[in-house]
């Protein structure tokens, strides 16, 4: 079974465990290779993305959320 490489494996850290879920499996199924690049941001991290014009919102998904998780990688 695929799995993920160390780095992406520490991004997941603080993201949703059932997003965690539907990522390992996506990357189970073997169609396409991928890797996490970020998971939770810290709200300077956020601000700098919008700064650099990367990012348009300071309410990213990418937050820890009220439930205490990040909803979204990249």
């Amino acid at each position: 079974m695929a799995q993920f490489d160390a780095q992406s494996e520490e991004r997941l850290k603080g993201v949703d465990p059932e997003l965690v879920e539907v990522l390992r499996e996506a990357l189970s199924l073997g169609v396409i290779k991928f890797r996490i690049v970020e998971g939770v941001r810290t709200l300077e991290r956020q601000r700098q993305l919008v700064q650099q014009g990367r990012s348009k919102t300071l309410n990213s998904k990418h937050l820890i959320q009220p439930d205490g998780y990040g909803h979204a990688v990249s």
